[in-house]
């Protein structure tokens, strides 16, 4: 029997833990905000905020991230 998705994501899981990977795996699945919502994530949180001096140089070409 071939493995199923469930079955692939927890054995990364377990092959990964404590290497940090599993935040952005969770992002990547779409499963951030179901796994992670109970402890405060939400999809504010699946982009980091651009440098502001960035957004400031770019003169309209370049946009902050939504909510930051």
């Amino acid at each position: 029997m071939p493995p199923t998705k469930p079955w692939l994501q927890n054995e990364r899981r377990l092959e990964l833990a404590l290497e940090g990977e599993r935040f952005f795996d969770l992002v990547r699945w779409g499963l951030a905000e179901t796994v992670l919502g109970p402890q405060g994530y939400t999809n504010k949180n699946r982009y980091y905020p651009l440098p502001q001096s960035a957004v400031d140089r770019a003169n309209g070409v370049l946009v902050q991230n939504p909510d930051y």
